[in-house]
Formats: C-alpha cells, structure tokens, sequence
C-alpha cells in the first residue's frame, strides 16, 4: 500500500464523485491508465493491471469461455450479454471486480501523475455503477490487508475526529466493523467539539486492532478524518479568509490590521495568521483552500511591505 497513492487517487475520486463530474481520469503510475467517470461514478478503468473483463465474466467455466470468445464482436460486456453468456448482473459484477482490482493495484504503487479531462462518456454498462466513496473503499480493504501496522504505532495515541468531508462515509455500503467504527468515531464527535477521540479506540470495534488501525488511516489519507488540533475557530478563520480573499478585500483587512494593531506590522501578522490557516494543519479539500488562503495573505502582506 502506497500511501501517496492512496491520498492522491482516492481523494481525486471523492471530489468528482461530489462535483458530479464526467471525463476521463488519466493515471500515470508504473504503466498509464484511465478512469471513466460518469455524473461523478467510476464506470470503468483502462489498465495493464487485474484480470480481462472475458476471464472475469468466464469464471474458470471452460464452455463460457468459448462461447464468450465466439461472441466477440463488440464490447466485451455487451456482447456477453447479447449473445446469451452472462447475464446483466453478472457483467455488471465483473466489471465491478475488474475496477476494484485495478483500482487496488494502482494504491499500491507509486503515482508521478493524475489528470481529468472533463468529456462525455456513456452510460454505465447495464446497472447503476459503484459511487466513487464505494469503489475507493472496496480497494482500500484489498491494499490495506498487507500494510504493515508497526509504523502506525505512533498515531495510535493521536486524536482525530470525523472531517467535513466523512458524510461520505455514512451514505457509503460499509462491511459491519466498518459501521461500527463510524458509530464510535461518530459518538466521540456528537457534543464534544473538537475532542476527538485516540485512534487506537476508534478501532476496538473492528474485532482486530490491526485492522482497525490500517483502515483508519486509510480514512485519515483520504481525508475523512482529522486531527482534533485543527480547532473549530481555525475552521471558521479559514473559511472567512477565502471570503475576504474572494471578496478582494484590502490587504490591510485580510492581515487583519486595524487602528490597533496596524503597528504590529504586515510580518508579525501574516505568522499570526499562517500559523492558524498554514496546510498542514488540515487535510481533505480544506488543504486546498488552505494554500489558496496562504498565498493570499503572503500577497497582502508583500503588499503592504511595498506600499
């Protein structure tokens, strides 16, 4: 499992999947490959990795196999489904399979690069295809079996709590401990502000301690949970910043530099305020617009510095 891997893929799926995006996802990892993505759901993926769609659909059944392969006049899954071989469901699920596998075999390897290129693509092949958070999480499962849990160890202690972006876990289809676990993280958070609670008890409930822990930090790179130490008032200045930024508000206002304070200087207050807004301190989308924030306050302030 590719930690990076994880953060980057999965999280570019998450934001398609919320923007209801369609286009391509172009993958360059050990080989290049390309994620479908229809009203923001993965619908296929173009990859070396996993098994043909054909071997899939066949199961091992030697007789399906020759008739599948009689019957390859056009897409695989269509023409399984036109000439009698497989059933809809059946393809369906064998394409589900296909992208999980491909999916977990880019997690676990390096990635140089990820791009969308918004395009029509078609509709899914027979049935409703996985939601983004669905397909990220039934590859997670499949990668995270063979991360190795020692380097984990320090988080074990840390506290987290569900990011703004963990609504997608609740509507996600989770395997039972999987539920459990949201349920615990969920009550830690309810009336408890930024509490949070330590990683390692989040994961009781799986029934294995280290599955818990490798699952869990699956969900903190994909940014569904966060350290309790981004404070609900760094939160708010975040995002009242982004206002003021959008907003184009003088660079004074931005430092937050009045009557009172303007003595101070634009230096001292711009490390007041990265200190509070600085990347790090938070992940998921909010990273993003973090660093849009922090170039802003650096622009006011060189500003300020020259006028």
């Amino acid at each position: 499992m590719d930690d990076a891997a994880v953060a980057t893929l999965g999280r570019a799926l998450g934001r398609l999947g919320r923007a209801r995006a369609s286009g391509w996802l172009h993958v360059v990892a050990r080989d290049r490959g390309k994620i479908a993505i229809r009203d923001g759901r993965p619908v296929s993926i173009r990859s070396r990795d996993g098994a043909p769609l054909g071997d899939l659909i066949a199961a091992g059944d030697a007789e399906r196999t020759a008739r599948l392969a009689r019957a390859l006049d056009g897409p695989v899954g269509r023409a399984a489904v036109l000439r009698g071989v497989a059933s809809p469901g059946a393809v369906s699920d064998a394409i589900r399979r296909q992208m999980r596998e491909r999916l977990a075999a880019w997690f676990a390897e390096p990635i140089r690069d990820v791009r969308f290129h918004p395009g029509k693509v078609g509709r899914a092949p027979f049935e409703e295809p996985p939601s983004a958070e669905d397909l990220v999480l039934a590859s997670l499962r499949r990668v995270s079996l063979r991360r190795d849990v020692r380097d984990l160890r320090p988080l074990a202690d840390a506290r987290f709590r569900l990011s703004p972006h963990a609504q997608a876990l609740r509507e996600a289809a989770l395997a039972p401990w999987e539920r459990a676990i949201l349920e615990r993280v969920s009550a830690h958070d309810e009336g408890r502000g930024v509490r949070g609670a330590p990683l390692v008890a989040l994961a009781d409930p799986s029934g294995s301690p280290e599955r818990g822990l490798r699952i869990l930090h699956g969900w903190r790179l994909l940014g569904w949970l966060t350290p309790v130490d981004v404070a609900r008032r760094d939160h708010s200045l975040l995002l009242r910043k982004r206002h003021q930024l959008r907003r184009r508000a003088s660079p004074a206002r931005l430092l937050d530099l009045d009557g009172s304070t303007r003595d101070q200087g634009p230096r001292r207050a711009l490390r007041r305020l990265a200190a509070q807004v600085h990347p790090d301190r938070f992940e998921g989308d909010l990273a993003e617009t973090s660093d849009e924030v922090l170039r802003g306050l650096l622009d006011a302030a060189d500003r300020l510095r020259e006028g």
